[in-house]
Formats: C-alpha cells, sequence, structure tokens
C-alpha cells in the first residue's frame, strides 16, 4: 500500500513538474508578447508626438487665413470687389493653362495617333 501511495505522490510530482513546464514557457511568450508591445507603443508615441507637431503647424497656418478672411470682411466695398476680382483672374489664369496643357499633350498625342495611321 505504501509503494502504491509513494508511486502515485511520484506520479503527480511528475504532473505537476510537466505543467510548470508549460507554465514557463506560457510565461516566457508572454515576456516576449510584452516586448513587442512596449515596442509597438514606443513606435507610436513617436508618431503621436510627429502629428501633433504637424497639427501644431497647421493650427498656425490655419489662424493665420482667418486673420486675412477677417482681414477681407472688414474691407470697404471697393477694396473687397477688388480683392475678389483679383482673385477670380488668379484662379482662371490657373485653370486656363492647366487646361491649355492638357489640350497640348492630347493634340500631340492625336498627331501621334494620325501619323500612325497615314504610315
Amino acid at each position: 500500500m505504501l509503494i502504491i501511495q509513494g508511486f502515485c505522490i511520484q506520479q503527480i510530482i511528475r504532473d505537476q513538474d510537466e505543467d510548470l513546464v508549460l507554465v514557463g514557457k506560457s510565461v516566457n511568450t508572454l515576456k516576449h508578447m510584452s516586448y513587442k508591445i512596449g515596442d509597438e507603443l514606443d513606435q507610436q508615441a513617436v508618431m503621436l508626438d510627429d502629428l501633433g507637431q504637424e497639427m501644431d503647424t497647421v493650427d498656425t497656418k490655419l489662424d493665420g487665413v482667418m486673420k486675412k478672411i477677417a482681414k477681407l470682411t472688414h474691407m470697404d466695398d471697393g477694396m473687397l470687389y477688388l480683392s475678389l476680382s483679383l482673385c477670380r483672374f488668379v484662379v482662371a489664369l490657373h485653370l486656363s493653362i492647366s487646361l491649355l496643357g492638357k489640350v497640348q499633350r492630347f493634340l500631340f498625342f492625336l498627331g501621334k495617333e494620325k501619323a500612325k495611321n497615314v504610315l
């Protein structure tokens, strides 16, 4: 009876040892995962700092634009009309130049296609 009890106790100890080995492996895996999570958090902290700096820059620029808009709204009618006319002219000029470039590229491409058809 004592031999059987000793054998049972030894088996229980072996089972517990195996379980402890598995627990140790799990703890080791969790340790490596926590290191990776820490590294990821460090990288994201840097990205958040960069984003914060970019937001500060955008905020500063937006403040400047808002001040300019406020200045425009306080102009007398003649000056406001002149400013808006100038803005329209600049936009129209930009669109015209952009459209002209597209038309030139299209005509160049069309000329190549006609030359291929003639040959």
